[in-house]
């Protein structure tokens, strides 16, 4: 019995057919994302609006690509031969930025004859340099150490959060630039230019702004829909962190019956109002201004110590990935990006 070819479905041809340069698929897993890639692909080769070899095609697992190039090679089948199908660009991500870079080692300055560390490798060497270096450095950087294992005096914690910020670090084009110019914007003791606290306020000026709508939608006119739209004005006009110390949230007492003349939706945004606006606002801003000065100038100390670490880690991997020869994965990505900077390595790839 012959198995039935499998038809697109109308969205399906959608993308099959298009003739855009840029297209989004987005569905769920399983719902034939794949399926519907390939037949594109099938489309472009058959129509000779391409060749294979002109194409790249990338995903995320080495499963995934071989997925892909069978599902192609059934498509194709009598289209393409069998070398032509083997030599095609289908691969992961990280394989597309190692050949690059291999191609292009003068570009992306690098050894030649590097190898690919995976995750696990990768942890393991981290692991080993993080703990020698805490011990390298640490009258540098105690602060930072001593708060993180103040509990069990384990580096646990700690090396953690040193390799989640070396991470984010790896994967931006500014690293130094950031380093400089932003870590260190949320400890900034002026409290009326510190990014963090200006975040805070129009925080809670959207929220009041957001629930003094909702009381003139579902509000029936009365002095108490009045005083309810005033605290969200307080709250809107407050101007700077001083203002909302002092902001006087306090709920109007309602008079006999008339939140009864009230809507069910009314009463219920008063309560959400109090608890996630006012109350919170009196929690968060009980602390005085030279307190909050003093808190931030201390926790600025720590995380200065804590980004020296980093930096720290930071010189001391790459100085062993070079020892071993060896990239990780983001190292691939970097220099890949490296390499895709390069206008004479990009007219080259294009041909």
């Amino acid at each position: 019995m012959s198995k039935t070819k499998r038809q697109p479905t109308p969205e399906q041809s959608q993308v099959i057919n298009s003739d855009a340069t840029s297209i989004k698929v987005s569905a769920n897993a399983g719902s034939g994302k794949t399926f519907t890639i390939m037949q594109r692909i099938a489309g472009i080769i058959a129509n000779k609006k391409s060749s294979l070899e002109q194409l790249l095609v990338l995903t995320f697992t080495d499963a995934s690509a071989q997925d892909m190039r069978k599902k192609l090679k059934e498509q194709l089948d009598g289209v393409a031969t069998p070398a032509q199908l083997q030599a095609a660009s289908i691969g992961t991500f990280h394989s597309f930025c190692s050949n690059l870079v291999r191609a292009w080692f003068t570009v992306a300055e690098v050894n030649p004859s590097f190898t690919i560390m995976d995750e696990v490798e990768s942890n393991k060497v981290r692991t080993m340099i993080f703990d020698q270096v805490v011990l390298d450095h640490y009258d540098q950087v105690a602060r930072a150490v001593d708060l993180f294992t103040a509990n069990n005096r384990k580096l646990d914690g700690l090396r953690d959060v040193v390799f989640m910020i070396s991470q984010f670090l790896d994967s931006r084009e500014d690293h130094d630039q950031w380093l400089k110019e932003h870590a260190l914007s949320a400890y900034n003791p002026d409290v009326d230019h510190n990014p963090a606290v200006q975040a805070l306020l129009n925080y809670y000026r959207s929220m009041a702004t957001k629930y003094r709508q909702y009381f003139l939608e579902t509000g029936t006119p009365s002095p108490m829909l009045d005083s309810m739209v005033e605290l969200c004005n307080r709250v809107i006009l407050a101007s700077d962190y001083s203002a909302f110390q002092k902001l006087d949230l306090s709920l109007p007492k309602a008079k006999s019956g008339e939140l009864k003349e009230q809507s069910e939706a009314f009463v219920n945004l008063r309560k959400d109002f109090k608890s996630k606006v006012c109350d919170k606002i009196s929690d968060e801003f009980q602390f005085s201004l030279d307190q909050i000065q003093a808190d931030i100038k201390t926790d600025r100390v720590i995380v200065e110590q804590l980004l020296q670490l980093v930096q720290f880690f930071d010189q001391a991997y790459q100085a062993k990935k070079t020892e071993y020869k060896k990239l990780d994965y983001n190292d691939l990505e970097k220099y890949a990006l490296k390499v895709l900077a390069n206008p004479e390595a990009v007219a080259a790839i294009r041909a």
